[in-house]
């Protein structure tokens, strides 16, 4: 019995019987029975994807062949004349194209139809075709006569079974449509049979999934770049590359004998050329006139990869190449993996086997006038006009000069290069500024076809405008926060005491909002904070930018304003070194944490419940939950330090010429940090001179090894130990500070700690109870980065984080530290160079400092104190020089090898 497919109440069914006669051979009988009433009692077969090229149909299937057997054509026609049924024209032909040219004017002298039952009369003719069609395989037929494999070989190939388990697939991803993805339709012209239609979904979803992760990732993108991006991704060439990782092979020739594991195709001769014209034709209105082919022209009217195809001339090729049927084969399996296991699954496959592909983006980029791009660009933003300035020079007379530029629009720093001469560096740095704006990367994206999976939400992506990928200068995020209206919050820790019914009855006033254009931090500082603390007298005020707040949501964590009790002295401190006032503001202010289950559950009893931001809030849910400043309101702003550690572990070894430098750090040091006194510092940040990294790279482990970065030293020194607990909120709350200033730090759970941290440490505080972060300086050696890590440690300072540079700022070159004593030039060199260095680091304003640092490589003998590219030990003072902010250092030196070792600290 036969049912047609998809009927919700079948009405007739075909019964055929085969008897043997008296001969042996085979009589059939077909009978066709009104179901009437008993219709309702057969259940029709389920509806599944694809179902013209699954096992059940295979049997009955209509491809036309040469095989189809005439006398049992001639029964079928004889039974339908004895009948008396008239047929519809459609079975007509479709029976008469599976009949060979003598049985054809028979079948097209059948009369039209005239029954009653003509509404029925389609499900009829189908069951009719499909017996036709089962028995029309009879006499059994060779392999060799059909154009690709049968289905039924599809579960006997042991290589598509091989690649099914390969490749992952869902267990509903039927073997028999694995092997039609392998078909191409030069093998087998029949679309039934062949992967054309499954490779037009494929297609349009890999290009769909690839252009959506780009534009969401990169949303400045220029477009020619996107198509570039595109083509590396999923074009023919790496889709041919892919099919070969996959263990993909061709077969030599296609057939029915072939196994069905194996990718079919008719091959075009060696040399001849693809099936691309030389003259394409597309959907362009005037496309014979040959007008200018545009940007926009492409995004209209060309393919995913802004070229033009002629559709029609590629369906129509009878031969190709590996690469065209390696693309249209992973283009199919793409398409039947959208239908039989869904989008989810489709998306998962794309990320495991085409996005993580790694591509460097910018090496697309290709700019002939940079310099005139970068002047065009921030005049469209409304940007200053960039600078290029001179930045560093070596060498200018000799025969391998290096110039390094930077290009600034007002006072931000956009790029930087470094060439062999002016033209050169300027141009390196235009491009740098170009790349870093294109580049531009939004947080916490959610892509559209995400959207509603996995209870995500879409959201739409938040483009900065303000920020460029390369800008290390904190005038970004200034500009960045004026764009944004601001929250001006009261905050008030009395509500934990929910027994005064005066104060639970009390709620806070409207936000009031203030306007982007009227933004003013000293202003907004001095008027309404002094209105807020005069009319409701709120314990603690703060500024909160809904920017943030939606941002850090977005990465699944909270929104934690640290507040402290002196919130007053603090605005006021801000008010008289304005500096930076709002970046002090958002480092106090948006310290993520990740959030208890307590913390979630905000408290009914707040007083502030319902008129407070949640997100701003979230983290004082737990009445137990405190803050270093709470527990001592009265802490001092924690001390920098830049000292010098000495080599390797000589000064823990006992070493005579490490004496000096080993009685500061036991002494001196420690009466600086305050150890063992109530301002003794929470945590302590050691910027260490032996790690370097292209990001700044923080220690986040809670427990760091020690790594003994040091040779041919004695055995004990490979025995030391020290056992400090790490901090990984405070690392944390560093990373959150960096990137505020433009620097995509990193976290790293693994590093332990090197000598410029536990040799020093070691003899300032063998207890070893103070939480220790490490960090490490730029393999740049830049100032301004260095300076922007000062910038952003410089706001921990006031919560109790002590800031130690490790390193070796007067003097660390290897050449000469064996030959240097005695050397009455060679210290004469270091007393001048010590001498402007003290000159610069004494400038109590933090922007004269900055500025004379900035310059140090100018000093005298610079390059003997610290040889080109090895200046990792001098990098950790500019880091302390900025976090110090404006104020009078204080110096000590040590005696090492007779010249003055200078250690800097500023309190």
């Amino acid at each position: 019995m036969a049912v047609t497919p998809n009927m919700t109440r079948p009405m007739t069914a075909v019964l055929a019987f085969q008897l043997p006669d008296d001969t042996g051979g085979a009589e059939v009988f077909m009978r066709l029975f009104r179901l009437g009433r008993w219709g309702s009692q057969i259940r029709p077969l389920g509806c599944r994807h694809c179902s013209p090229f699954t096992a059940q149909t295979q049997v009955y299937s209509i491809r036309p062949r040469a095989f189809a057997t005439t006398p049992l054509l001639q029964d079928v026609e004889a039974m339908k004349k004895k009948r008396g049924r008239p047929r519809k024209s459609e079975t007509v032909s479709m029976q008469s194209s599976m009949a060979s040219p003598t049985t054809a004017p028979v079948a097209a002298e059948v009369p039209p139809p005239s029954s009653p039952y003509a509404g029925e009369d389609s499900s009829i003719q189908l069951a009719e075709s499909l017996a036709a069609a089962s028995l029309s395989q009879s006499p059994p037929v060779s392999l060799e006569q059909l154009p690709s494999p049968p289905l039924s070989a599809a579960l006997e190939s042991a290589k598509l079974a091989a690649l099914h388990a390969r490749l992952s697939l869902s267990s509903r991803f039927p073997h028999e449509t694995l092997a039609r993805t392998l078909v191409h339709q030069t093998a087998d012209s029949n679309p039934q049979f062949n992967n054309s239609s499954l490779a037009v979904l494929g297609s349009d979803l890999l290009s769909y999934y690839s252009a959506e992760n780009l534009l969401a990732k990169y949303p400045r993108l220029p477009m020619l770049v996107l198509y570039a991006a595109q083509y590396a991704y999923v074009g023919p060439r790496t889709l041919a590359a892919i099919t070969q990782e996959w263990g993909i092979e061709a077969a030599a020739e296609p057939g029915g004998e072939v196994d069905a594991g194996l990718l079919q195709f008719k091959r075009a001769l060696p040399g001849a050329p693809t099936n691309t014209p030389t003259t394409r034709h597309t959907n362009r209105k005037g496309q014979a006139v040959a007008f200018k082919r545009g940007v926009t022209s492409r995004i209209v009217y060309d393919d995913e990869f802004g070229e033009m195809r002629d559709v029609e001339a590629e369906a129509a090729a009878t031969t190709a190449h590996l690469e065209e049927a390696s693309a249209s084969f992973v283009h199919a399996l793409v398409g039947a993996m959208y239908l039989h296991s869904g989008a989810t699954h489709t998306q998962t496959f794309f990320k495991d086997h085409f996005l993580s592909r790694h591509l460097d983006l910018s090496t697309l980029f290709t700019f002939t006038q940079p310099t005139r791009d970068l002047s065009r660009l921030c005049a469209r933003e409304g940007f200053e006009s960039p600078i290029a300035r001179l930045e560093s020079e070596t060498g200018r007379l000799s025969r391998h000069p290096v110039f390094v530029v930077g290009i600034y629009s007002g006072s931000d720093k956009l790029g930087e290069g470094a060439g062999s001469s002016l033209n050169e560096a300027r141009f390196r740095a235009a491009v740098s500024a170009l790349k870093g704006w294109y580049l531009y990367s939004p947080p916490g994206v959610i892509l559209p076809s995400e959207a509603g999976q996995a209870q995500k939400g879409f959201k739409p992506i938040m483009v900065d405008y303000g920020e460029s990928k390369a800008s290390t200068h904190s005038g970004d995020n200034h500009r960045r926060v004026a764009a944004a209206s601001l929250l001006l919050i009261a905050v008030q820790r009395m509500w934990k005491r929910r027994s005064d019914s005066s104060i639970s009855k009390r709620r806070l006033p409207k936000q009031p909002s203030i306007p982007p254009h009227s933004f003013r931090l000293k202003d907004l500082l001095t008027k309404h904070f002094m209105n807020l603390s005069g009319k409701f007298g709120p314990d603690y005020a703060a500024v909160g930018n809904p920017l943030y707040c939606t941002l850090h949501h977005s990465h699944g964590v909270a929104y934690k304003p640290v507040l402290v009790d002196t919130l007053a002295h603090q605005a006021m401190h801000i008010l008289q070194n304005p500096r930076r006032p709002w970046l002090i503001l958002a480092t106090i202010l948006t310290t993520p944490i990740r959030p208890t289950k307590a913390q979630l559950q905000f408290p009914f009893s707040n007083p502030f419940a319902g008129a407070s931001n949640p997100l701003s809030f979230a983290s004082l849910a737990s009445t137990n939950t405190t803050t270093a400043s709470e527990t001592n309101p009265n802490m001092p702003r924690a001390p920098v330090i830049a000292l010098s550690h000495g080599g390797g572990p000589m000064p823990l070894l006992g070493d005579p010429k490490h004496a000096a430098i080993a009685a500061s750090l036991r002494t001196r040091v420690p009466k600086l940090l305050g150890l063992g006194t109530p301002a003794a510092p929470r945590a302590i940040i050691i910027v260490t001179a032996h790690w370097t990294t292209a990001v700044p790279t923080i220690s986040s482990a809670a427990r760091p090894s020690l790594y003994y970065d040091y040779y041919n030293f004695p055995p004990e020194a490979y025995k030391l130990t020290y056992d400090a607990p790490g901090a990984p909120d405070v690392a944390e709350e560093l990373r959150a500070a960096l990137a505020l200033e433009g620097l995509p730090a990193k976290l790293d759970a693994v590093r332990g700690w090197d000598h410029g941290v536990f040799v020093p440490m070691m003899l300032i505080h063998p207890a070893a109870d103070v939480p220790i972060v490490q960090v490490s300086v730029l393999e740049s050696e830049d100032a301004a980065p260095h300076f922007a890590m000062g910038r952003a440690l410089a706001g921990l300072r006031d919560s109790g984080v002590a800031v130690i540079g490790s390193g070796f700022p007067s003097f660390h070159n290897f050449r000469r530290f064996f030959t240097m004593e005695g050397d009455k030039g060679f210290r004469a060199e270091n007393d001048a160079f010590s001498g402007q260095l003290l000159d610069a680091v004494a400038s109590e304003s933090v922007d004269e400092r900055e500025k004379k640092l900035g310059g140090w490589r100018k000093f005298q003998s610079s390059y003997e104190m610290h040889p080109q590219g090895g200046a990792e030990h001098f990098l950790p003072l500019l880091v302390c020089a900025s976090a110090a902010g404006d104020g009078t250092v204080q110096k000590y030196s040590d005696e090492f090898r007779g010249l003055d070792m200078f250690s800097y600290y500023w309190q």
